[in-house]
């Protein structure tokens, strides 16, 4: 099951001066199945109120879990920290269904009857919104409750006016998002999150979020936050993003992402006012903080990266178990023991007692001796290639903001590892370079001495080290590009996967649903889940997955409706991505299934 964490977030427990949070609470409406983070409706809605109001930096939570009913967000909103201005409860059409998760207990499609106070659900509606308005009003606490439809309400004009008239009874702000998007002419098709996920689209949230804010607006929620002294938002924004870390314990990349995404709402704000007012001195306020979150952040994530780099020498990765260091060090020693077995003479007795039977064993193809100088000559080129990369990247992270909680002995020892691998490697070509020489000279001494068939035989067996070495020096040439791909200076605020699959057809009505649960490696962080909604006739199905940013882990995926076990399934791509130069393409044939029938990914890193 994928209730465990929201969208990205996290879940706030302290109060921070000069910081506005509203809450946004319900299922997988408000989560925001279907789109990326940044693309739901509370994301919408933080940048709008953002824009609206000067002086305050305001934080939209999103506490909205797939899956959850009526009572679930409630109860789990009403038990957590009450940190927040004001609370919209996203309500949708199945969320009458009382223990439809918990005691697995089946419905058929949504249907009115259920809201009805003839109904033991209906009863149990009302109760529920009996306790929301004794809350709110004991709490002094705004609330909204937005009932959040896509489609046109015939079906589900019952089930609005319910909702509504239990709003009004407790007078409680009532929205229905289906009046506002049927005026904008929108196909059903550009409503849904795609063809198989009949979650709201990104031109939904967009929409239903506007005209959320803007009845709020109206509503008066706003009216005692109308400072409109503009230059104070930047301060405000850097001590709130400090207090998420320091305080509520916010990753750091989480609140400079927060801040930097304010900051940005904010000047779009002050550019309209100082159109019609003259300067307000936003932009000489802002530019400081500006260089400090993105100083923090880019300080994170080039760590980040560099530590999942370093950590995939650690592992049996593909892309990494080709280069070791001591395969090198051993084909070094192959050749000096040539070298040293030809100076002391006796080659036809070595040969009889045991490099006849190595020779057998071994048939890789040699490399021309001829080419031994330029081979070694340019992986010492690629080696230095490599330090000055390496080094130009050590350079290029920004200097750490005083205060902000990064590990500065952490990234020292992953460039020191790095630096003394790449230090070794040089010592190693140096040294193989006197080796070859000198395995060289001696052959040329003894050759003609030798048969035709032991002068071949020696021109295989230095060969082959040779050619192992090239091969095993050619992976610092990627590492190059890794270090220029790492310090650029771009950053993802969450992690993509791309999951095209197969599966059989669902006997359920209901869409099946694909999990996916990431394991994180680097950063460190707890699990965390989601799922995509997919084509129940079998065909195949493309899935997006976003996931708070990964640069090292593996991922889970298993298939099923929430109240069926997983079932079997086919992968055909999976793709893993932060932007466009972070991605990782993973062989479907890599999956391992477990036990339990779900599937787990090799190592993934992305960096």
């Amino acid at each position: 099951m994928f209730l465990q964490l929201r969208k990205g977030t996290w879940v706030p427990k302290v109060r921070i001066d000069g910081l506005l949070r509203f809450a946004f609470i319900g299922d997988s409406m408000a989560y925001g199945t279907g789109v990326a983070p940044d693309q739901t409706l509370p994301a919408n809605a933080e940048r709008q109120i953002n824009e609206l109001l000067p002086g305050w930096p305001v934080e939209a939570v999103n506490l909205g879990v797939p899956g959850y009913n009526l009572w679930n967000s409630w109860l789990k909103f009403k038990r957590s920290p009450q940190v927040y201005d004001g609370v919209v409860f996203i309500v949708c059409v199945n969320d009458a269904e009382l223990f439809g998760i918990t005691l697995r207990v089946p419905y058929s499609p949504p249907a009115a009857s259920a809201w009805e106070s003839t109904r033991a659900t209906g009863r149990a509606v009302k109760c529920c919104f009996d306790d929301i308005a004794e809350f709110s009003a004991k709490n002094s606490l705004p609330m909204a409750i937005v009932f959040y439809v896509t489609g046109p309400l015939t079906e589900y004009q019952r089930m609005s006016e319910i909702i509504s008239d239990l709003c009004a009874k407790h007078g409680l702000f009532y929205l229905n998002t289906w009046n506002h998007l049927r005026d904008l002419n929108l196909t059903p098709l550009e409503l849904k999150a795609s063809p198989t996920d009949a979650h709201p689209s990104v031109k939904a949230h967009q929409a239903s979020s506007r005209n959320l804010v803007q009845a709020l607006h109206r509503r008066g929620w706003f009216d005692r936050y109308s400072d409109r002294a503009i230059a104070t938002a930047p301060d405000r924004i850097q001590k709130a993003a400090r207090a998420m870390v320091e305080t509520d314990h916010y990753p750091l990349e989480v609140a400079c992402n927060w801040g930097l995404g304010a900051l940005e709402s904010k000047a779009r704000l002050a550019a309209r006012m100082e159109a019609m007012e003259g300067p307000l001195g936003f932009r000489s306020a802002a530019e400081p903080v500006v260089r400090e979150l993105t100083a923090a952040s880019s300080h994170w994530h080039i760590s980040q990266r560099m530590h999942a780099f370093v950590q995939t020498m650690a592992t049996h990765d593909a892309r990494v178990a080709e280069f070791n260091v001591n395969g090198i060090v051993l084909e070094r020693q192959t050749i000096d023991e040539i070298g040293f077995g030809l100076e002391m003479g006796g080659w036809e007795e070595i040969c009889t007692e045991c490099i006849d039977r190595s020779l057998a064993r071994n048939n890789s193809e040699p490399v021309p001796l001829s080419e031994a100088s330029a081979i070694l000559t340019a992986c010492g080129v690629d080696l230095r290639k490599a330090k000055n990369s390496l080094d130009a990247l050590r350079s290029a992270i920004p200097d750490h903001p005083p205060g902000w909680p990064v590990e500065e002995s952490l990234v020292n020892t992953d460039f020191e590892v790095v630096e003394s691998l790449l230090h070794r490697l040089d010592s190693e070509i140096e040294i193989l370079q006197t080796c070859f020489s000198r395995a060289r000279q001696a052959y040329g001494n003894v050759s003609k001495e030798l048969s035709l068939e032991r002068q071949e035989q020696l021109v295989k067996l230095l060969g082959q080290p040779l050619g192992s070495i090239s091969s095993r020096c050619s992976i610092v040439r990627q590492w190059t590009s890794t270090f220029e791909r790492i310090r650029d200076q771009r950053i993802a605020g969450f992690t993509t996967m791309e999951i095209t699959l197969r599966a059989e057809a669902a006997e359920d009505p209901r869409f099946p649903v694909l999990f996916g649960r990431v394991e994180y490696g680097v950063p460190w962080r707890l699990p965390f889940s989601n799922g995509g909604a997919m084509s129940r006739s079998g065909d195949p199905s493309l899935i997006k997955l976003t996931f708070p940013t990964l640069y090292s882990g593996r991922v889970r995926l298993s298939l099923g409706v929430l109240t069926q076990s997983p079932r079997d399934f086919n992968l055909i791509k999976v793709e893993v991505y932060n932007s466009s130069d972070q991605r990782c393409l993973i062989d479907p044939a890599l999956f391992r299934r477990l036990p339990s029938g779900i599937y787990e990914s090799p190592a993934i890193h992305i960096f």
